[in-house]
Order: C-alpha cells, then sequence, then structure tokens
C-alpha cells in the first residue's frame, strides 16, 4: 500500500457480506445499493471511515436481515455498548466468526481470547487495534486454504480447493466484490481479458456447502448440474488430508503467495 492505493482488507469482507444480506428501510434502499457497488468497485475507503458508515447503517437503516440472530446479536451489541465507537461494526465480524468457528472449539476459544479479548469492555482498546488483530487471524485462515496443483481438463477445466468455513466464507464474499469490477472494466479489458484479470479465467465457484458464484448469470450452472457437483464436492470434503494429497502436488494459500512474490 505504499503507492497510497487503498485496498480490500479481510474486515471488510463480513462488513459487505452482512450489508448485502440486509432489508433497509424503503427511503434507503436504492442509495444502499449505489453505496456498496460504489464501496466495491472503487475501493476508496479505508478501514476506520468504513467501519464508522457500516455503524451508521446498522443503527438508522437496517430493518431485517437475511439471519435474523446475527442481527439481533449485533443490535443488542449496540444497545449494550451503547458508548463504544464503532461496536455494530465490530459486532457483526465478531458474531460473523464466531458462527463460523462453532464446530471447531480451538479456533473459537483463540478468538475470544486473543482477538476480541476484553474490547467490548474496555476503554483501553480502539477500533484499530481490534481491526487489526481480527485481519492477522482472517489472514491465517485463507493461508491454510489448499489447492490441488493439477487442474482436471473436462469441457472447461476445473480446480479444486480445499479451505475451512471461515475462509471460504471470506473467499466467496469477495468474489461477489469482484461482479462489480467485471461489470465496469469487461468491456474496456474486451470482455475475456477482464474476467481473466479478476478470477485467472474461472468463471464459476462452488461450494461443498452449496454456495455458487458466477461472474455473468450465463455461467451458473443449471440447477441438475449443480446438484451433481455439489455432491461430488461432498465426498471429496470428507477426505482426510493424506488422501486429499494423493491426488495430486498440494500446496497452501500462503505458499503459493510466497513463491509469486519471491
Amino acid at each position: 500500500q505504499g503507492n497510497g492505493q487503498r485496498h480490500m482488507t479481510f474486515c471488510m469482507i463480513p462488513w459487505i457480506i452482512f450489508l448485502k444480506d440486509a432489508r433497509y428501510n424503503h427511503p434507503h434502499v436504492k442509495s444502499m445499493e449505489r453505496w456498496l457497488e460504489k464501496l466495491c468497485k472503487e475501493k476508496q475507503m479505508g478501514e476506520d471511515e468504513m467501519a464508522e458508515e457500516i455503524q451508521l447503517h446498522v443503527g438508522q437503516k437496517v430493518v431485517a436481515h437475511r439471519h435474523p440472530q446475527l442481527l439481533q446479536q449485533v443490535k443488542e451489541k449496540m444497545w449494550t455498548f451503547q458508548g463504544k465507537p464503532c461496536v455494530g461494526s465490530i459486532a457483526i465480524i465478531d458474531h460473523m466468526v464466531q458462527d463460523l468457528l462453532r464446530n471447531k472449539p480451538s479456533s473459537l476459544k483463540f478468538w475470544q481470547e486473543n482477538v476480541v479479548r476484553s474490547w467490548y469492555t474496555t476503554s483501553d482498546e480502539t477500533v484499530s487495534d481490534f481491526l487489526m488483530r481480527a485481519n492477522d487471524f482472517l489472514r491465517l485462515s485463507i493461508d491454510s486454504a489448499t489447492l490441488l496443483l493439477e487442474g482436471f481438463e473436462i469441457q472447461s477445466y476445473v480446480a479444486f480447493m480445499r479451505m475451512p468455513r471461515l475462509a471460504a466464507c471470506l473467499l466467496f464474499g469477495y468474489l461477489e466484490t469482484c461482479k462489480f469490477e467485471f461489470a465496469s472494466s469487461a468491456g474496456a479489458a474486451g470482455g475475456r481479458g477482464g474476467r481473466d484479470a479478476l478470477s485467472h479465467g474461472f468463471c464459476t465457484f462452488v461450494s461443498s456447502a452449496g454456495q455458487v458464484f458466477s461472474l455473468t448469470d450465463a455461467d451458473m450452472p443449471a440447477r441438475s448440474a449443480l446438484r451433481t457437483i455439489v455432491r461430488g464436492l461432498r465426498c471429496l470434503a470428507h477426505l482426510p488430508a493424506s488422501d486429499w494429497e494423493t491426488l495430486g502436488s498440494v500446496k497452501t494459500a500462503r505458499q503459493l503467495v510466497q513463491e509469486s512474490s519471491a
């Protein structure tokens, strides 16, 4: 970030996911759509500024949510710790991560004790303090994702990744932001060129949990094909790590980044 440009951080992704799944007062629907589109397309807002914006949106504009329990948890934190700056923004990240770690007790305990700590109740910690620790934790989740280096050629081309639920949530959340970039850059980059620049030529992503992302509607798999894909992915997801590695060479996301920057 030495060139003065701002980039999307890991903590920004849960905020964007939360806002995309929220329902707003009728007068704010269009303005929130435009705000999200500009945010994802331009990536010019810093974390602290975005935290303040999120706090305002949740407090004044959000009336319902695709995940009602999450909204209730966030609102309760905002009510209980009213004097804490950006508490709603922090609560969004906190409760989303806790939910995604509910089947990983050791990781959940680490999050609570080493990231959240006593942030809600102490006056000594700032928003930036929490975000710095949270970004480090979320990055480690992404670093642990593994990629099967050998792709499989069918009518197109398939690659397989394996990652925890938290990393998958961050990946699919980030991919959603790419849609805005793709829409604005596809023409200038010649359509296909814009796709290659944004997702290295891959246009569809599917998880064993049934999450689906496609850059365009034309790239979305047919419903019958999607069921087959998800069943196959669930079989692969149940393979132990030792069996996964027998399918071919495997590297973690961290290893790939280190190699590309060497």
